[in-house]
Protein backbone atom coordinates (compact mmCIF):
# COMPACT_ATOMS: atom_id res chain seq x y z
CA UNK A 1 0.00 0.00 0.00
CA UNK A 2 1.66 3.07 -0.87
CA UNK A 3 1.70 5.99 1.85
CA UNK A 4 -1.05 8.56 1.88
CA UNK A 5 -0.66 11.96 1.27
CA UNK A 6 -1.14 14.80 3.90
CA UNK A 7 -3.91 15.81 2.15
CA UNK A 8 -5.80 11.84 2.17
CA UNK A 9 -4.34 11.37 6.35
CA UNK A 10 -5.97 14.70 6.57
CA UNK A 11 -9.80 13.93 5.47
CA UNK A 12 -9.48 10.39 6.76
CA UNK A 13 -8.91 11.54 10.49
CA UNK A 14 -11.95 14.11 9.63
CA UNK A 15 -13.91 11.26 8.40
CA UNK A 16 -12.93 9.01 11.27
CA UNK A 17 -13.23 12.14 13.29
CA UNK A 18 -17.28 12.29 12.12
CA UNK A 19 -17.74 8.80 12.91
CA UNK A 20 -16.90 9.00 16.40
CA UNK A 21 -19.08 12.00 16.84
CA UNK A 22 -21.86 10.52 15.38
CA UNK A 23 -21.46 7.06 17.47
CA UNK A 24 -21.54 9.09 20.64
CA UNK A 25 -24.58 10.65 19.87
CA UNK A 26 -26.01 7.11 19.26
CA UNK A 27 -24.30 5.99 21.97
CA UNK A 28 -25.93 9.06 24.37
CA UNK A 29 -29.62 8.06 22.65
CA UNK A 30 -29.14 4.36 23.59
CA UNK A 31 -28.18 4.65 27.22
CA UNK A 32 -31.24 7.72 27.45
CA UNK A 33 -33.24 4.71 26.29
CA UNK A 34 -32.37 1.96 28.58
CA UNK A 35 -32.14 4.51 31.44
CA UNK A 36 -35.80 5.46 30.47
CA UNK A 37 -36.74 1.04 30.03
CA UNK A 38 -35.02 0.31 33.46
CA UNK A 39 -36.47 2.70 35.43
CA UNK A 40 -40.15 1.24 33.85
CA UNK A 41 -39.04 -2.02 34.36
CA UNK A 42 -38.83 -1.12 38.10
CA UNK A 43 -41.95 0.33 38.32
CA UNK A 44 -43.73 -2.93 36.28
CA UNK A 45 -42.33 -4.96 38.84
CA UNK A 46 -43.28 -3.13 41.60
CA UNK A 47 -46.60 -2.91 40.82
CA UNK A 48 -46.79 -7.08 39.51
CA UNK A 49 -45.75 -7.29 43.51
CA UNK A 50 -48.64 -5.42 44.76
CA UNK A 51 -51.19 -7.04 42.00
CA UNK A 52 -49.37 -10.07 43.65
CA UNK A 53 -49.57 -9.71 46.99
CA UNK A 54 -53.03 -8.43 46.70
CA UNK A 55 -54.27 -11.44 44.61
CA UNK A 56 -53.02 -13.65 47.59
CA UNK A 57 -54.80 -11.74 50.67
CA UNK A 58 -57.54 -11.85 48.69
CA UNK A 59 -57.26 -15.73 48.15
CA UNK A 60 -56.61 -15.70 52.27
CA UNK A 61 -59.11 -13.91 52.88
CA UNK A 62 -61.69 -15.36 50.73
CA UNK A 63 -60.71 -18.97 52.57
CA UNK A 64 -60.91 -17.23 55.84
CA UNK A 65 -64.63 -16.54 55.38
CA UNK A 66 -65.59 -19.53 53.41
CA UNK A 67 -67.25 -21.86 55.77
CA UNK A 68 -66.32 -25.85 55.36
CA UNK A 69 -69.32 -27.85 53.64
CA UNK A 70 -69.76 -29.53 56.74
CA UNK A 71 -71.50 -26.34 58.56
Amino acid sequence: MAPLSQKELEERIVDLESRISFMQVTLDELNSVITEQHSQIEDLSKRFHDIETAAKESLVEKDQSTKPPHY
